[in-house]
Formats: C-alpha cells, structure tokens, sequence
C-alpha cells in the first residue's frame, strides 16, 4: 500500500544509502527482496537437513 502510490519517477530516484552510496528506490527495493529471499533459501535449507536433530534437541 505504501508503494502502490509511486511514480516512475520516484523509483529512480536516489537517496544516500550509508553503505552502497546513491541507491534510487527501485535498487533498494530489489536488494530487500534479494536478501530476504537469500534467508528463506537458507532456513528451508537448514529446516530440511536438521529437522529430526532440531526435534531431537526439544526432547
């Protein structure tokens, strides 16, 4: 809802970002997503190769 309102002209827009430097709303917006992505990657990853220990460990 917050996005939905912007134009194209606001997503190449560039903002100073501490670490990359000028960054526009469209790349920090694909950065987010990537790394978010990049996590669930890793917790399926470690959900399936350490299920059993990870219950194991409950007990």
């Amino acid at each position: 809802a917050l996005l939905k309102p912007l134009t194209a002209s606001d997503w190449q827009r560039k903002g100073s970002h501490s670490y990359l430097g000028p960054t526009s709303m469209h790349e920090l917006l694909t950065l987010v997503v990537k790394h978010d992505q990049i996590h669930w990657e890793q917790i399926m990853m470690l959900r399936r190769k350490d299920a059993p220990k990870a219950v194991s460990d409950l007990m």
